[in-house]
């Protein structure tokens, strides 16, 4: 057996092994912006517990920009300040269109369709579209912070006259009344549906806001089968989502291409537009 066995020579294999393993990671790893250093498979997500106010503290130390891996080795950078999110977002667009095609929280939420998951020519053209379109409802003009400020006065005078109410309900619905106002012309009312609705969002938002919104891929999957918490943020999003599905298909089957009430009718519109032409943007233009 010693004939066949060499110490010499595992001890020189291993050594190899850790050399390659070493510099392979370097060389992932070398051209990345700085960042705290993790475990194994696990990377850092088991230090984080509230990410902002990790990242807080990550941005005092690197910076702006700065990169750490989270479960079985995904990576993230993270992005701070005004300045550094235009430049990364607007000014050099193009050069960051890319979005994780792995499951993840925000493509679970929303099918991996619309601006925030679209990624490469389907991303340059909804953002595009968003940009023209959204300046015709009041972004960036003071149609909208009118429009924002008659909420604001509403929410006042109603916590004025209810004791007890409750801010975060009374701020959700100011909120969600604007954003529906531009998708398709009409507020929200105060009733039970909106109360469901918000239940519903309080379930989801922490969720957004804590480290599982750091998970990618598979882990992210296996999350949501094992632990009860995810399946409650499950039935709130199917309940959102129904809310919002019942909204667009009223809007589809009331829609009239002569007039447009919202953001809604004029995607109709221009989806309509492409397809006339045979446009073969028509093509990124068929989420509805």
């Amino acid at each position: 057996m010693d004939a066949y066995f060499s110490y010499p020579l595992l001890i020189s294999s291993i050594v190899l092994f850790l050399t390659w393993v070493v510099f392979n990671w370097w060389s992932q790893n070398r051209k990345l912006p700085p960042g705290p250093w993790g475990l194994p498979f696990f990377g850092y997500f088991p230090f984080l517990s509230i990410t902002h106010e990790n990242f807080n503290a990550f941005h005092k130390v690197y910076g702006n920009v700065f990169s750490f891996r989270t479960i079985s080795g995904n990576l993230m950078v993270i992005v701070n300040g005004h300045k550094t999110i235009k430049d990364v977002f607007v000014n050099r667009a193009d050069e960051f269109d890319g979005r994780p095609l792995q499951s993840n929280l925000v493509a679970w939420f929303s099918d991996g369709l619309g601006i925030a998951q679209e990624e490469g020519e389907a991303w340059a053209q909804h953002r595009k579209f968003f940009l023209q379109t959204s300046k015709k409802f009041g972004f960036g003009k003071l149609e909208m912070e009118e429009r924002i400020h008659d909420e604001i006065k509403q929410m006042i005078e109603i916590l004025k006259k209810e004791k007890n109410a409750d801010l975060h309900f009374s701020v959700a619905h100011a909120v969600n009344s604007v954003i529906s106002q531009v998708l398709f012309r009409k507020k929200f009312d105060r009733d039970q549906t909106f109360v469901r609705i918000q239940k519903s969002m309080r379930k989801i938002i922490p969720i957004f806001a804590s480290n599982i919104n750091m998970i990618v891929g598979y882990p992210f999957d296996l999350m949501f089968l094992l632990f009860p918490r995810m399946r409650a943020v499950k039935d709130g999003i199917k309940e959102v989502r129904k809310f919002t599905d019942s909204a667009a298909e009223e809007q589809i089957r009331t829609h009239d291409p002569s007039f447009s009430r919202g953001y809604v009718d004029a995607y109709l519109q221009y989806r309509d537009e492409l397809l006339a032409k045979r446009k073969p943007e028509a093509a990124f233009f068929n989420g509805m």
